[in-house]
C-alpha cells in the first residue's frame, strides 16, 4: 500500500475514533440535561451526527492557517551537500553490492480495494431503498387529494397511509389517511395537526435527511444508527411539548395518539415525519401527566458552552502548536540558546573554482562556491525554486562566494547548518518573508508495483545522512539517506518542478543511481552535458533508471505544497 493509501486509512480511522468521541461526550451531556427540554438533546444529538461529515482536520488547518500567518519557520530537510555544477573531470565511486531489499505493496492494495467495494455496496443498497421509499411518497403525494383544512402546509388526503405525516424537504405537505376523522375527535385532530405543524417549522424533514447522508457514508458504524433514534425519539418528544404548550389537553392529546396507532398497520416510511415515532409508552405517560421539560439553567448553559468551545478549539489549538512541536521533535537539540553562530562569514561575488559550484559543508567550514542565492534558499529551507515566491530576478541571475567558520569546538550538525544559514540570509541580505501554501505542479515519488529495491543502511543511525553527486554527469549516490533526502536532491535534476515523497518507507538506506542525462536535465547549471562515452552501454534515462534500480517512480501531478513568500531581500555589501 503505498503513502496515499496509508494516509487515506489513516485519516479515516482518526476521523471515525474524533465522532466516535463527541458521540460519547454527547450522550454524556444528554444523560446530564434529561430533565431539561427535549429540543436541546435533539439538537446535541444532532450535532454530534454532523461531527460524521466535519473532520476535526478543517479545525486544525484552520489553526495551522493562523499559526502561518504570525510566524514563518520553515520545515526542512536534511541533505548533506548540494552541487549546482558538476566538474568535467568526474570521479568515480564504486557502487555499492545490492542486497536485494523490496517491499511489496500488492496485497495491501488489494485489501484496499476490497474495503472500498464493501463500502459503496452498502451505500448504494442504501441509496437504493431509500430512493425507492421515496419515490413511492411522491407517488402519494401526486394522488392525494385537498383536505381543506387550513394549516401552515398544504393538508392532503390519502388511502396509501395509515397514520398522518409530513412529507417533503423544501415544500413540505401533510398527509392524512381519508379515514383519519372514523378515529379522531375533532379536538384530537386539532391536537394531532398541531405536531406535524411544529414538525414543519423545526424542519424535521430536513434535518433527518442530513442525518440519512450520515448514515449512507457511515452505515458500518453502530453509533450512527443508534444517534438516527436518539433523533427520531427527541424530535417526537419536542413536538409534543410544543402541542400542549400551544394549549391542546394533553388527555385528549394522548388518546388521539392511541387511536391512531390503532389503525396503523406498520412504521412510516423514511422522510415523514409522522405521529406515532419513539417509545409510545414513555411518551403516553409523559404528555398524560402533563410533564415539560425544564429549561436551561445558568449552570447547564455553561456546561454546554463549555463543551462547545473544547470540541472546538481542541482542534484549532492542535493546528496552531502541532507543526512547532514537529520541528522541535525533529531538531530537539537545535533551540536558538544552543545555536552555533558564524566566527566570520564573507560574501562576495561569485568566481568560477575547480571545485565545481554548490553548497559545500567540511567540519567547521561552510562554502557557498558561485552559486545563485535561489539555491542557497532552497538549501537553507529545504525548498525546490517552484517553492520560492517573489524573490527578485538577480537571485535567478548573480551568483556569489560565501565562506563561514562556526565558532565553538562542537562541529554542527546539518539542522543547525541550516538554521545558521537562515539567520545570516536575514542578517546579510536583510530576508524577509511569510509562510504559505499553493497548488503547485510536482513530481510524485512512489514505489512501483513490484515493490521498492533498495539496500538498508548499515551505518549508525546518528550518522549525518548523504546524498551527492560524486563528481560525474548522471550519477547519485545517497549513504544513510532516508526517501524524503533522496527526494529533495533529484529535485535538483528535474529542475522544472518539486518532488514529493508518497512512498511511505522511512528508513536509512545506501544506494547508487546512474542514468543517462538529457538536455532537460541539470539546466541552468550547465549549458551542455557530455554524450555518454559508450552509447551502446550507457545507462537508462533517469525516470526508467529511477524504476529499474531503486523500484521507485516519479509521476507528474499537482499537490498543495509549502512556500515561503519573500517580502524583502536585498543585495548584500562584499566584504
Amino acid at each position: 500500500m503505498n503513502v496515499s493509501g496509508h494516509v487515506l486509512i489513516a485519516g479515516l480511522v482518526g476521523h471515525l475514533a474524533q465522532s466516535t468521541i463527541v458521540v460519547l461526550v454527547a450522550w454524556m451531556l444528554t444523560r446530564a440535561l434529561r430533565s431539561n427540554r427535549p429540543g436541546v438533546r435533539f439538537w446535541i444529538w444532532f450535532l454530534a451526527s454532523a461531527k460524521f461529515l466535519l473532520p476535526f482536520s478543517i479545525l486544525v488547518d484552520a489553526g495551522e492557517w493562523f499559526r502561518r500567518m504570525v510566524a514563518a519557520p520553515i520545515r526542512e530537510s536534511a541533505v548533506l551537500v548540494v552541487l549546482t555544477r558538476i566538474p568535467l573531470a568526474p570521479t568515480i565511486a564504486t557502487p555499492p553490492t545490492s542486497l536485494g531489499f523490496s517491499t511489496n505493496t500488492r496485497g495491501s492494495s488489494v485489501l484496499l480495494v476490497m474495503i472500498g467495494m464493501i463500502w459503496a455496496c452498502g451505500s448504494l443498497i442504501l441509496i437504493a431503498r431509500w430512493w425507492r421509499r421515496w419515490r413511492r411518497i411522491c407517488l402519494v403525494v401526486r394522488r392525494a387529494l385537498p383536505s381543506g383544512i387550513p394549516a401552515d402546509v398544504p393538508v392532503l388526503l390519502t388511502s396509501a397511509l395509515p397514520e398522518p405525516g409530513v412529507c417533503g424537504v423544501i415544500n413540505p405537505v401533510l398527509l392524512l389517511p381519508f379515514s383519519i376523522r372514523e378515529h379522531l375527535s375533532h379536538d384530537q385532530l386539532r391536537a394531532v395537526i398541531a405536531h406535524e405543524m411544529f414538525h414543519v417549522r423545526r424542519r424535521d424533514n430536513l434535518l433527518f435527511a442530513i442525518h440519512m447522508v450520515v448514515e449512507t457514508l457511515f452505515w458500518f458504524h453502530p453509533l450512527v444508527w443508534w444517534i438516527g433514534s436518539r433523533l427520531i425519539e427527541e424530535r417526537e418528544g419536542a413536538c409534543d411539548e410544543a402541542a400542549l404548550q400551544a394549549g391542546n389537553d394533553a388527555k385528549v392529546y394522548a388518546q388521539g395518539i392511541l387511536n391512531v396507532c390503532k389503525c396503523r398497520l406498520d412504521s412510516s416510511p423514511l422522510m415523514i415525519s409522522g405521529i406515532s415515532g419513539a417509545d409510545l409508552k414513555n411518551r403516553i405517560i409523559r404528555i398524560a401527566e402533563g410533564h415539560a421539560g425544564k429549561r436551561l439553567g445558568a449552570h447547564k448553559v455553561a456546561l454546554l458552552t463549555v463543551a462547545a468551545f473544547l470540541v472546538i478549539a481542541i482542534p484549532a489549538w492542535i493546528g496552531l502548536i502541532g507543526q512547532a512541536e514537529a520541528r522541535v521533535e525533529s531538531s530537539s537539540h537545535e533551540s536558538s540558546a544552543d545555536l552555533p553562530q558564524f566566527e566570520v562569514a564573507s560574501i562576495k561575488p561569485g568566481k568560477p573554482s575547480p571545485k565545481g559550484s554548490g553548497v559545500f559543508i567540511n567540519g567547521h567550514r561552510f562554502e557557498v562556491i558561485d552559486t545563485k542565492l535561489e539555491m542557497l534558499i532552497s538549501f537553507a529551507y529545504g525548498l525546490h525554486p517552484r517553492q520560492i515566491v517573489g524573490a527578485p530576478d538577480w537571485t535567478g541571475r548573480d551568483e556569489f562566494d560565501i565562506t563561514g567558520l562556526a565558532e565553538g569546538d562542537t562541529q554542527p550538525t546539518l539542522a543547525q547548518w541550516k538554521l545558521m544559514i537562515q539567520k545570516l540570509l536575514a542578517d546579510r541580505f536583510n530576508l524577509r518573508y511569510h509562510r504559505d501554501t499553493r497548488d503547485l505542479p510536482v513530481y510524485l515519488l512512489r514505489v512501483v508495483r513490484s515493490g521498492a529495491k533498495l539496500n538498508r543502511s548499515e551505518g549508525a543511525p546518528s550518522a549525518l545522512p548523504m546524498v551527492f553527486f560524486p563528481g560525474q554527469w548522471g550519477k547519485l549516490v545517497g549513504r544513510n539517506a532516508g526517501i524524503k533526502d533522496f527526494a529533495a536532491q533529484i529535485q535538483n535534476v528535474v529542475l522544472d518542478r518539486p518532488v514529493v515523497d508518497e512512498t511511505g518507507l522511512s528508513g536509512r538506506y545506501d544506494f547508487t543511481l546512474s542514468w543517462t542525462p538529457d538536455e532537460s536535465q541539470f539546466t541552468p547549471i550547465t549549458e551542455r552535458i557530455p554524450p555518454p562515452t559508450d552509447p551502446a552501454n550507457a545507462p537508462p534515462p533517469l525516470f526508467t533508471a529511477i524504476q529499474e534500480q531503486l523500484g521507485l517512480k516519479l509521476e507528474a501531478g499537482n499537490a498543495r505544497a509549502d512556500v515561503i513568500v519573500i517580502e524583502h531581500f536585498e543585495k548584500p555589501t562584499p566584504n
